[in-house]
């Protein structure tokens, strides 16, 4: 939030799909709660024209409510963003060996000097922020190619990396030697 409000692109928001029907939606964003929670109640992140186009394209691109051409619904969703200030943005699209997996947009509530000449200034620094905000957050919730791990397949994981034997790890998480092999023989089926 701190670093897109000094490049003067202060809203954005991250989305990342889930890979599985079982997964959470992945939306994080200082848009206003009022459009987040209408965006998730009304089950967008199938129909975003802003996330269908990241799917397939792996530039970067600018969009406003022109983006819907002659789609009904499209010209509806960008209505609906509009009477909550989203109006204008660029969307950076991160796609993986699998396909786009997330995407990060800075956006505005119009086509203001501003913001138009901080996106073009900004462009590949924008990029990068988008890059490794989407790699962190793999990392923090355990998702590494499509992979989910829970909390204990994590913890194992970590000090298996560190050369910890399962004993050790048992030890360290208070868990019996069986239950970390368990854990860790689901990270490697995984």
């Amino acid at each position: 939030r701190s670093v897109a409000a000094e490049l003067d692109v202060p809203t954005f928001a991250y989305i990342a799909l889930p890979h599985r029907k079982n997964l959470p939606l992945r939306l994080i964003s200082n848009y206003p709660p009022g459009w987040t929670a209408h965006y998730v109640d009304r089950g967008y992140q199938n129909s975003d024209p802003v996330v269908l186009h990241s799917g397939v394209t792996p530039n970067a691109f600018d969009w406003s409510a022109d983006f819907a051409g002659d789609d009904e619904l499209a010209q509806r969703f960008f209505g609906e963003a509009h009477d909550f200030g989203i109006c204008f943005g660029r969307t950076i699209p991160i796609h993986n060996r699998c396909g786009a997996v997330a995407a990060m947009t800075f956006a505005t509530d119009g086509q203001c000097s501003t913001f138009c000449a901080s996106i073009e200034r900004n462009a590949d620094t924008l990029e990068l922020i988008a890059v490794y905000f989407h790699a962190f957050f793999c990392r923090k919730v355990g998702i590494l190619d499509n992979v989910h791990l829970t909390e204990r397949e994590r913890q194992c994981l970590y000090w298996a990396s560190r050369g910890k034997s399962a004993r050790d790890i048992g030890e360290i998480l208070n868990l019996s030697e069986r239950t970390v092999k368990f854990h860790l023989q689901n990270v490697r089926a995984k």
